[in-house]
Protein backbone atom coordinates (compact mmCIF):
# COMPACT_ATOMS: atom_id res chain seq x y z
CA UNK A 1 0.00 0.00 0.00
CA UNK A 2 3.24 2.39 0.58
CA UNK A 3 4.46 1.44 -3.30
CA UNK A 4 7.31 -0.49 -2.00
CA UNK A 5 7.73 -3.72 -3.76
CA UNK A 6 9.92 -6.07 -4.30
CA UNK A 7 10.76 -7.42 -8.07
CA UNK A 8 9.73 -10.80 -7.30
CA UNK A 9 7.33 -12.89 -4.73
CA UNK A 10 6.96 -16.05 -4.73
CA UNK A 11 3.98 -17.30 -2.48
CA UNK A 12 3.39 -21.28 -1.89
CA UNK A 13 1.92 -23.51 0.49
CA UNK A 14 -1.87 -25.19 1.29
CA UNK A 15 -3.50 -22.67 2.65
CA UNK A 16 -5.06 -20.08 -0.27
CA UNK A 17 -6.49 -17.54 1.59
CA UNK A 18 -3.52 -15.29 2.53
CA UNK A 19 -1.72 -16.05 -0.92
CA UNK A 20 -5.42 -14.47 -2.31
CA UNK A 21 -5.16 -11.54 -0.05
CA UNK A 22 -1.43 -10.64 -1.31
CA UNK A 23 -2.21 -11.02 -4.96
CA UNK A 24 -5.04 -8.87 -4.45
CA UNK A 25 -3.32 -6.06 -2.67
CA UNK A 26 -0.62 -6.48 -5.26
CA UNK A 27 -2.59 -6.51 -7.96
CA UNK A 28 -4.70 -3.35 -6.52
CA UNK A 29 -1.16 -1.75 -5.92
CA UNK A 30 1.36 -2.49 -8.19
CA UNK A 31 -0.09 -0.56 -11.04
CA UNK A 32 -2.63 2.75 -11.53
CA UNK A 33 -5.65 1.07 -13.07
CA UNK A 34 -5.96 2.77 -16.05
CA UNK A 35 -2.49 1.95 -16.93
CA UNK A 36 -3.38 -2.25 -16.21
CA UNK A 37 -4.63 -3.08 -20.06
CA UNK A 38 -0.95 -2.27 -20.97
CA UNK A 39 1.35 -3.21 -17.84
CA UNK A 40 -0.25 -6.07 -15.79
CA UNK A 41 -0.01 -9.63 -17.34
CA UNK A 42 -1.63 -12.54 -15.75
CA UNK A 43 0.27 -15.42 -17.44
CA UNK A 44 -0.90 -19.70 -16.23
CA UNK A 45 1.33 -22.31 -15.27
CA UNK A 46 -0.04 -25.00 -17.02
CA UNK A 47 -0.66 -22.52 -20.08
CA UNK A 48 3.37 -21.62 -19.99
CA UNK A 49 6.80 -22.31 -19.35
CA UNK A 50 9.12 -20.31 -17.46
CA UNK A 51 10.90 -18.70 -20.52
CA UNK A 52 7.65 -17.38 -21.59
CA UNK A 53 7.26 -15.81 -17.82
CA UNK A 54 10.62 -14.73 -18.11
CA UNK A 55 10.25 -13.23 -20.83
CA UNK A 56 6.85 -10.91 -20.22
CA UNK A 57 9.00 -10.45 -16.25
CA UNK A 58 12.38 -8.54 -19.14
CA UNK A 59 9.82 -6.49 -20.58
CA UNK A 60 9.92 -2.68 -19.89
CA UNK A 61 6.60 -1.46 -18.31
CA UNK A 62 5.11 0.76 -21.57
CA UNK A 63 3.01 3.46 -19.38
CA UNK A 64 3.46 3.26 -15.46
CA UNK A 65 6.51 3.19 -13.67
CA UNK A 66 6.70 -0.71 -12.76
CA UNK A 67 4.41 -3.84 -14.66
CA UNK A 68 3.38 -6.86 -12.99
CA UNK A 69 3.83 -10.05 -14.26
CA UNK A 70 1.52 -12.26 -12.34
CA UNK A 71 2.02 -16.25 -12.85
CA UNK A 72 -0.89 -18.21 -11.33
CA UNK A 73 -1.35 -21.84 -11.16
CA UNK A 74 2.54 -21.81 -10.68
CA UNK A 75 2.30 -24.96 -8.96
CA UNK A 76 1.68 -26.60 -12.96
CA UNK A 77 5.05 -24.84 -13.72
CA UNK A 78 7.24 -28.05 -14.67
CA UNK A 79 10.47 -26.28 -14.36
CA UNK A 80 10.45 -24.16 -11.48
CA UNK A 81 13.84 -23.87 -10.23
CA UNK A 82 14.73 -22.27 -14.15
CA UNK A 83 13.69 -19.27 -12.34
CA UNK A 84 17.04 -19.19 -10.07
CA UNK A 85 19.02 -17.22 -12.81
CA UNK A 86 16.25 -14.51 -12.41
CA UNK A 87 15.54 -14.48 -9.40
CA UNK A 88 19.42 -13.80 -8.90
CA UNK A 89 19.14 -10.50 -11.09
CA UNK A 90 15.51 -9.28 -11.37
CA UNK A 91 14.34 -6.61 -13.91
CA UNK A 92 13.71 -3.28 -11.22
CA UNK A 93 10.85 -2.25 -13.54
CA UNK A 94 9.32 -5.72 -12.98
CA UNK A 95 6.96 -7.33 -10.34
CA UNK A 96 6.75 -10.76 -11.06
CA UNK A 97 4.83 -13.02 -8.71
CA UNK A 98 4.38 -16.47 -8.51
CA UNK A 99 1.29 -18.10 -7.10
CA UNK A 100 2.32 -21.95 -6.74
CA UNK A 101 -1.02 -23.20 -4.27
CA UNK A 102 -1.20 -26.44 -2.88
CA UNK A 103 2.63 -27.28 -2.61
CA UNK A 104 5.87 -25.96 -1.81
CA UNK A 105 9.38 -25.83 -3.37
CA UNK A 106 11.04 -28.91 -2.38
CA UNK A 107 13.83 -27.39 -0.19
CA UNK A 108 15.09 -31.32 0.00
CA UNK A 109 16.79 -30.59 -3.35
CA UNK A 110 20.11 -28.81 -3.46
CA UNK A 111 18.54 -26.64 -6.62
CA UNK A 112 15.08 -26.07 -4.43
CA UNK A 113 17.33 -24.80 -1.69
CA UNK A 114 19.28 -22.24 -3.37
CA UNK A 115 16.53 -20.90 -5.09
CA UNK A 116 14.72 -20.39 -1.62
CA UNK A 117 17.74 -18.77 -0.43
CA UNK A 118 17.50 -16.32 -3.65
CA UNK A 119 14.10 -15.50 -3.53
CA UNK A 120 14.49 -14.73 0.09
CA UNK A 121 17.23 -12.50 -0.97
CA UNK A 122 16.52 -10.50 -3.56
CA UNK A 123 12.90 -10.34 -3.52
CA UNK A 124 10.03 -12.23 -1.16
CA UNK A 125 9.58 -15.76 -0.38
CA UNK A 126 6.53 -16.72 1.52
CA UNK A 127 5.02 -20.48 2.36
CA UNK A 128 1.81 -20.80 4.45
CA UNK A 129 0.48 -23.45 6.38
CA UNK A 130 -3.33 -24.52 6.67
CA UNK A 131 -4.68 -23.21 10.05
CA UNK A 132 -4.61 -26.25 12.52
CA UNK A 133 -8.37 -26.61 13.94
CA UNK A 134 -7.18 -25.95 17.68
CA UNK A 135 -5.83 -22.37 16.19
CA UNK A 136 -9.22 -21.66 14.38
CA UNK A 137 -11.32 -20.31 16.53
CA UNK A 138 -8.51 -17.63 18.04
CA UNK A 139 -7.59 -17.35 14.68
CA UNK A 140 -11.14 -16.30 13.80
CA UNK A 141 -11.13 -13.88 16.97
CA UNK A 142 -7.59 -12.02 15.76
CA UNK A 143 -8.51 -11.51 12.05
CA UNK A 144 -12.18 -9.99 12.90
CA UNK A 145 -11.16 -7.89 15.93
CA UNK A 146 -9.49 -5.41 13.03
CA UNK A 147 -12.71 -5.22 11.92
CA UNK A 148 -14.39 -4.13 14.79
CA UNK A 149 -16.16 -7.85 15.18
CA UNK A 150 -16.44 -9.56 18.74
CA UNK A 151 -17.33 -12.88 19.32
CA UNK A 152 -18.52 -13.55 22.80
CA UNK A 153 -18.42 -16.83 24.89
CA UNK A 154 -18.64 -19.88 22.49
CA UNK A 155 -19.00 -18.34 19.35
CA UNK A 156 -15.88 -18.32 17.74
CA UNK A 157 -15.18 -22.28 18.56
CA UNK A 158 -18.78 -23.08 17.50
CA UNK A 159 -18.17 -20.88 14.02
CA UNK A 160 -14.94 -23.06 13.44
CA UNK A 161 -16.76 -26.41 14.31
CA UNK A 162 -19.61 -25.59 11.65
CA UNK A 163 -17.33 -24.59 8.97
CA UNK A 164 -13.67 -26.08 9.19
CA UNK A 165 -10.39 -24.79 8.68
CA UNK A 166 -11.34 -23.39 5.06
CA UNK A 167 -10.58 -19.74 5.74
CA UNK A 168 -12.56 -18.15 2.63
CA UNK A 169 -16.03 -19.83 3.62
CA UNK A 170 -15.63 -18.39 7.16
CA UNK A 171 -14.89 -15.51 5.93
CA UNK A 172 -17.35 -15.18 3.47
CA UNK A 173 -19.72 -16.81 5.96
CA UNK A 174 -19.13 -13.50 8.55
CA UNK A 175 -19.48 -11.01 6.07
CA UNK A 176 -22.63 -12.36 4.89
CA UNK A 177 -24.16 -11.88 8.64
CA UNK A 178 -22.52 -8.25 9.46
CA UNK A 179 -25.01 -7.46 6.70
CA UNK A 180 -27.86 -8.29 9.42
CA UNK A 181 -25.68 -7.53 12.20
CA UNK A 182 -24.98 -3.75 12.68
CA UNK A 183 -23.61 -4.66 16.36
CA UNK A 184 -20.92 -6.58 15.24
CA UNK A 185 -21.41 -8.80 18.18
CA UNK A 186 -22.01 -12.46 17.63
CA UNK A 187 -22.67 -15.18 20.62
CA UNK A 188 -23.41 -18.78 20.23
CA UNK A 189 -27.48 -18.40 19.84
CA UNK A 190 -26.59 -15.82 16.94
CA UNK A 191 -24.27 -18.55 15.18
CA UNK A 192 -26.76 -21.34 15.77
CA UNK A 193 -29.23 -18.89 13.98
CA UNK A 194 -27.54 -17.61 10.83
CA UNK A 195 -25.17 -20.46 9.78
CA UNK A 196 -25.98 -22.95 7.36
CA UNK A 197 -24.58 -26.02 8.51
CA UNK A 198 -26.11 -29.57 7.71
CA UNK A 199 -25.15 -30.71 11.19
CA UNK A 200 -28.09 -31.90 13.35
CA UNK A 201 -25.78 -31.80 16.68
CA UNK A 202 -22.53 -29.40 17.68
CA UNK A 203 -19.84 -30.38 20.49
CA UNK A 204 -21.25 -28.32 22.83
CA UNK A 205 -24.87 -30.26 22.87
CA UNK A 206 -22.40 -33.29 23.26
CA UNK A 207 -21.15 -31.87 26.43
CA UNK A 208 -24.28 -30.33 27.62
CA UNK A 209 -25.79 -33.87 27.17
CA UNK A 210 -23.36 -36.21 28.96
Amino acid sequence: KNSTFRPIYFLDGEEEFFIDKIVEQLQQNVVEESFRDFDQTVLFGGEVGVPQILEAARRFPMMAPKQLVLVKQGQYLKKVNELLDYAKNPAESTVLVVVYKGKKIDKRTKEGKELVKVLRETGVYATFDKVKDYQLPDWIVRYFKTEGVQFEGQAAYLLAEYLGNDLHKVVNEVHKMLISNQTKKFDVSYIQKHVSVSKDFNNFEFQKAL
